[in-house]
C-alpha cells in the first residue's frame, strides 16, 4: 500500500512513499489545500465560485475537470474522490494540518511530547507562498484559515512554556519562546517568560537586555510602555530576587572555584551594569573569562 502525505504547513509539499512530488498548477494545490483543511465533503459548485469565479459554468467545470486529472496524474492515483457532484480527500492521505489541529493545549489532553511533534509540524503559515489573484475568494479564505492555524500554534507554543516552566526546563522554555515572538513580537507573555529563563539560568545580563528589547519593540509599534508586572520581573532580577537555579549553576560553572571572589561593595543605582558583571564573574568562576566595557 503507498503512503501519500501533504505537508501544507508552511511551503506546499507532497510525497509518496517518501519521494517528492511536484504538482505544477497553483489551482491543483489549492483544491488539495482547501480540501485537506475542510476535512468534509465540498461540492463542484462549491469549489468552482470558489476557485474560478470569472469562468462561465461550462468552463469552470472544464477547468474542474483538469485539474483533478493532473492531480491524478502527478499521483497515479485518485487521492481526490470523486462522488457525483461531490469531492472529498481520500481518507489515506495524510495531511500535517489534522494532527497539529487535532493536538489540543490542555495539559491534560496533551502531554509534553504530543504537543512538541505537533509545534514541529508547524513549518510557517498555511500554504505559505501560495497565491490566486485570479480568485479573491479563495485568497481571503487562505487568511482567515493562516490567522486560525497561526493562533492554534501559540496557545500550542505557550502551553509547552507553561509545561517547562513548571519543569524549570528553562533552555526549552527560551527555545518556545523565541518561536512565538517570530510570529507576534508584541505578546509581552512571551517576553517575561525569556527574561525569568534567562535569570534563571544566571543569564542575568541577558534577562535585562530582553526587557530593553521589549520597550523599543512596545514604544516602537504601539507607543506604550511594559506593564507592571513586567517592570516587577526586572527589578526583581536586577535585586537578585529571581536567581539562577542549582542545576543551571552547576552547568555553567563545572570546575571547582578555586579563590573565592570577595563580598562585594555598595553598586548604588547601576543594577543593570551590575548585572552585566555579576554574569561575567560568574562565567570566569567556570573558566570563562571575559572583558566587561561599562
Amino acid at each position: 500500500m503507498t503512503t501519500i502525505q501533504c505537508f501544507f504547513l508552511g511551503t506546499p509539499k507532497v510525497t509518496k512513499d517518501d519521494h517528492a512530488l511536484k504538482l505544477t498548477k497553483a489551482k491543483g494545490i489549492a483544491l488539495l489545500v482547501y480540501l485537506a483543511t475542510e476535512r468534509t465533503t465540498q461540492t463542484r459548485e462549491q469549489v468552482m465560485t470558489l476557485l474560478w469565479p470569472d469562468s462561465l459554468p461550462q468552463a469552470a467545470r472544464k477547468n474542474l475537470r483538469n485539474t483533478l486529472w493532473d492531480i491524478g496524474k502527478t499521483f497515479d492515483e485518485d487521492v481526490v474522490e470523486v462522488d457525483g457532484d461531490s469531492l472529498r480527500l481520500a481518507e489515506s492521505v495524510w495531511v500535517d494540518i489534522h494532527p497539529f489541529e487535532d493536538t489540543s493545549p490542555a495539559a491534560d489532553l496533551s502531554p509534553v511530547s504530543r504537543l512538541e511533534e505537533a509545534v514541529a509540524l508547524y513549518r510557517a503559515p498555511l500554504a505559505d507562498g501560495l497565491s490566486l489573484l485570479d480568485a479573491p475568494d479563495f485568497e481571503l479564505w487562505l487568511t482567515t484559515q493562516q490567522q486560525r492555524l497561526d493562533r492554534h500554534y501559540l496557545r500550542l507554543l505557550d502551553a509547552l512554556i507553561t509545561a517547562h516552566r513548571t519543569a524549570a526546563n528553562w533552555q526549552k522554555v527560551i527555545t518556545y519562546a523565541q518561536q512565538a515572538l517570530i510570529y507576534d513580537n508584541l505578546q509581552e507573555p512571551m517576553h517575561q517568560a525569556l527574561m525569568e529563563a534567562h535569570a534563571r539560568l544566571g543569564e542575568r545580563a541577558q534577562a535585562v537586555r530582553q526587557y530593553d528589547n521589549l520597550r523599543a519593540i512596545l514604544a516602537q509599534e504601539l507607543g506604550v510602555a511594559p506593564l507592571t508586572e513586567t517592570e516587577s520581573l526586572r527589578a526583581a532580577i536586577l535585586n537578585g530576587h529571581i536567581q539562577a537555579s542549582p542545576m543551571s549553576i552547576t552547568a555553567t560553572a563545572p570546575r571547582q572555584v578555586k579563590k573565592a571572589v570577595p563580598a562585594s561593595s555598595p553598586f548604588v543605582g547601576r543594577q543593570a551594569e551590575r548585572a552585566v558583571m555579576d554574569e561575567a564573574l560568574q562565567l570566569a568562576a567556570g573558566g570563562q573569562a571575559r572583558i566587561v566595557l561599562l
